[in-house]
């Protein structure tokens, strides 16, 4: 795929002289801030039909270069995710739910394990809780009226 990001780069680069760089990294599920929203759709549809072989191209690697793309290139902040629990075979065990709030990122959970899903409901309400009080949750809209 090296070719295909010589061409993103001279497509869709703020920065062409840079050479965009093949990443990799756990990529189930990860978080998108609303600003960069529209780059992420502009990039990564840039390659999209049957001829091309990023189509093909596996999540943990797309994803990851994608971002990384998004941060040297179009000039949004690099959301690094080094630091994770798991690993690629195993599950987290219910004695371990707090690693859950330590790390940005992990591999896997059983949410049907009621101590797991009641730590990740849990860290999910904390984040929520901190992104209505961040400039970016709040909204304009003024809420319904009952």
């Amino acid at each position: 795929p090296w070719q295909q990001l010589d061409e993103l780069t001279k497509a869709l680069s703020k920065n062409p002289e840079k050479k965009a760089q093949c990443c990799a990294g756990w990529a189930d599920a990860w978080y998108l801030p609303v600003a960069t929203w529209q780059d992420f759709l502009l990039v990564t549809t840039h390659y999209y039909g049957s001829e091309n072989r990023f189509t093909n191209l596996h999540h943990e690697l797309g994803v990851h270069t994608v971002l990384d793309f998004l941060a040297n290139h179009r000039g949004h902040p690099l959301r690094e995710m080094t630091e994770c629990w798991g690993c690629c075979c195993c599950s987290l065990h219910r004695n371990y739910a707090g690693l859950v709030d330590l790390y940005p990122c992990g591999h896997k959970i059983d949410v049907g394990e009621k101590d797991l899903s009641n730590a990740m409901l849990s860290m999910l309400q904390q984040q929520a809780e901190q992104f209505k009080s961040s400039p970016e949750g709040t909204s304009t809209k003024e809420p319904d009226q009952p």
